[in-house]
């Protein structure tokens, strides 16, 4: 994720960003070579970032590198805080012209809608410290909630209810029984719902079938799908050396960036960095 020079915020919260970004780097280099990997810094490093702030001793400290956290607990707690502010959902007032009142109103719209939420589901002989749970919930937008996981079927469903209330019922039956055990003491969980209209829109008329390439190694190279055209102009990096290509592509009040071809990742995390140093990509 990106923010902007004149946005940035506090330093311990541009840090966190660079540690989240870090992070999704280090995953995808981990990906297995030429396949499709579709991940979420955000989304992981918020959830131990919530792990973080109830751990200790060398636990915490694994953590706090692994997420780029500051050392000071209340540190992180404002990092956090502050982030969970920057992406929440906005409006934006729009004018439009009305012919019979002879007029310009204006009608308040969504700039874009960006959910997200974490839980902590526990085994329910472990009680946890409320002021843990305090911290949660003003701090990480987080929950605690108590199940038995025994009951491996009751457990699944009621993880599965939350992910799709706070997906927008988009995202269902994640979590399967099978998965779950008596000796499960803790499931961790991200939910993201994001939707947004483009800054400039693509026109139907103009979407059509084009060949999209495949892996290799299957029976086919390509296959036909919708795909949609537009020319503009728009932020661009490419390395030729390394082959890393990447384009933001922007809707209402934000971006989003589509990479060509990763690397080792270093240039990515270099091209992710840009923003939080004051200079755009």
């Amino acid at each position: 994720m990106t923010l902007s020079p004149a946005r940035a915020g506090a330093p311990s919260t541009v840090a966190l960003v660079r540690g989240f970004n870090d992070l999704g780097v280090a995953l995808l280099r981990r990906a297995p070579a030429g396949a499709n990997c579709l991940l979420s810094p955000f989304s992981i490093a918020s959830v131990l970032s919530a792990l973080c702030a109830g751990a200790g001793g060398v636990t915490r400290d694994e953590l706090s590198r692994l997420i780029g956290a500051p050392d000071d607990a209340g540190a992180l707690s404002s990092a956090i805080k502050a982030l969970l502010q920057r992406v929440r959902s906005r409006t934006f007032e729009q004018a439009s012209f009305d012919a019979r009142a002879g007029r310009f109103t204006t009608v308040e719209r969504d700039a874009f809608v960006l959910h997200t939420a974490n839980a902590l589901f526990v085994q329910s002989a472990f009680p946890v410290l409320k002021s843990y749970h305090e911290t949660l919930h003003s701090d990480f937008d987080a929950d605690t909630m108590a199940l038995d996981f025994a009951d491996a079927a009751l457990a699944a469903a009621r993880i599965n209810d939350w992910v799709a209330t706070n997906t927008n019922g988009k995202i269902k039956d994640l979590l399967q029984p099978e998965t779950l055990s008596p000796l499960t003491r803790i499931v961790v969980a991200n939910a993201v719902y994001f939707f947004a209209e483009w800054a400039s829109q693509f026109s139907p008329e103009r979407t059509g079938p084009a060949p999209f390439h495949l892996l290799p190694g299957g029976e086919r190279s390509t296959v036909d799908v919708p795909m949609m055209r537009k020319t503009l102009h728009l932020q661009h990096y490419a390395d030729r050396e390394t082959g890393l290509a990447a384009v933001r592509i922007p809707y209402h009040a934000l971006g989003m960036m589509v990479e060509q071809r990763v690397g080792d990742g270093d240039e990515l995390a270099s091209f992710l960095s840009r923003d939080l140093d004051g200079h755009r990509g």
